[in-house]
């Protein structure tokens, strides 16, 4: 009897020292795992998180949304969750830019990931391509008297009836967010195309955003 229990304490301390060794294993390796997350660049890290995300959007289809009036339509993952909220809506355009270009509303959509918060949106307004410069000083304006600092990054016309910009939106002690907006005219009306996203995040989405804009047609 004496000598099983002699045997059982040798064992049961045995088992403790493993269990000691292991949990001081795996202290010392997540120390070491966050030391070189942390020694990567964000921009790289970004990288590394779109790439876990793409086996997840290898299974995603793609949706395709058509204005009402048949003229243009694009592409998108069907993960985005549709807002058809009329309060949210009505109140995501500020309203002198809805009332001085008759902008409308057509498509809401936002989506949470592990990669972020999204939102793409597409509106119609009466707008000529003489009028864009406008366009863009009126709601730079707008934003101003909000305390908001709207900056293009980036612009481009790669057709004669098309803009593309890209947009920094600031203001002290907030965060940052930025855009990829695509306006298509069409005679006197004009359709405009926005992705939205924290600036934190934006690499993550750099891709997927540029894939939706190529993706913006005109239906002959």
């Amino acid at each position: 009897m004496k000598r099983t229990w002699k045997l059982l304490k040798i064992i049961l301390l045995f088992l403790l020292v493993i269990g000691i060794l292991i949990s001081v294993g795996l202290y010392y390796a997540s120390q070491k795992l966050e030391k070189i997350k942390n020694s990567i660049e964000p921009e790289t890290l970004s990288q590394i998180n779109s790439l876990i995300s793409k086996e997840e959007q290898k299974n995603l289809e793609h949706k395709e949304f058509v204005t009402p009036d048949g003229k243009l339509k694009l592409k998108y993952l069907s993960n985005w969750r549709e807002i058809k909220d009329p309060a949210t809506l009505e109140t995501s355009l500020p309203k002198e830019i809805k009332e001085n270009y008759g902008l409308e509303i057509l498509f809401l959509a936002r989506r949470l990931t592990g990669k972020g918060l999204s939102q793409l949106e597409i509106c119609k307004g009466t707008l000529e391509a003489e009028s864009v410069k406008e366009f863009i000083e009126a709601t730079k304006a707008l934003y101003q008297k909000e305390g908001w600092e709207m900056e293009i990054i980036d612009s481009s016309k790669p057709k004669d009836n098309e803009y593309i910009f890209e947009i920094r939106y600031s203001k002290p002690n907030r965060h940052s967010f930025r855009s990829k907006e695509k306006i298509v005219f069409l005679e006197d009306t004009a359709y405009i195309v926005t992705f939205f996203t924290a600036e934190r995040d934006w690499n993550n989405f750099l891709k997927e955003s540029n894939e939706i804009m190529d993706s913006v047609e005109i239906i002959d």
